[in-house]
């Protein structure tokens, strides 16, 4: 009589445990950066999108010889130009929460006196004066403004809040990633 050994291949439980296991923890990793890598872009472009009107009114000043005055409204996170007789080419008004998708939680936190260390999150809002709900920025006819402000803009999930500076009185716009103790604007990653 022949016996025929037949070879079985296959895989335990026990490996096929661990494996399941292993993709369920790289997964739930992988979905939390991600999470918080979309977070982080929103963000950065919530504040591209005011250094780029910013920088869009302060040309059009130099440009046309005009001042124009703006209004930066944390609550509604909407950007008014108050003088726009003046400011032609700019549009009235620019909604940051309907130009970038799902910022709802948006908070904005800010100050005139360039101190970078103040906290803006979902439990501190670090604005001078205290409670305060804008920020104005006055561009003059050669670009320069009358007075400077730093903008800290938070959202729920990011790891780090951005922060949005117009530096008085040359009128430099500059944007960063707040650091904690302050603001970095030697790199915009």
């Amino acid at each position: 009589m022949n016996r025929i050994h037949v070879q079985k291949s296959g895989f335990t439980l026990v490996e096929v445990v661990v494996v399941v296991a292993l993709v369920g923890i790289f997964s739930t990793v992988f979905l939390v950066n991600f999470r918080r890598n979309l977070e982080e872009e929103r963000l950065k472009s919530v504040s591209r999108e005011i250094s780029s009107v910013l920088k869009e009114v302060k040309t059009i000043t130099r440009q046309l010889s005009e001042h124009c005055e703006l209004n930066l409204n944390y609550t509604n996170a909407v950007i008014t130009v108050v003088n726009s007789a003046e400011c032609i080419g700019i549009g009235s008004s620019v909604d940051l929460k309907a130009n970038v998708d799902n910022i709802s939680g948006l908070k904005i936190c800010g100050r005139t006196d360039l101190n970078q260390t103040f906290a803006c999150d979902a439990n501190n809002d670090g604005s001078e004066p205290p409670g305060s709900t804008e920020s104005s920025f006055v561009f003059t006819a050669r670009g320069t403004v009358s007075q400077g402000g730093i903008l800290k803009l938070y959202l729920p999930g990011a790891e780090r809040t951005r922060c949005v500076a117009v530096l008085s009185p040359i009128g430099l716009i500059r944007e960063g990633r707040d650091t904690g103790a302050g603001c970095d604007f030697t790199i915009n990653r």
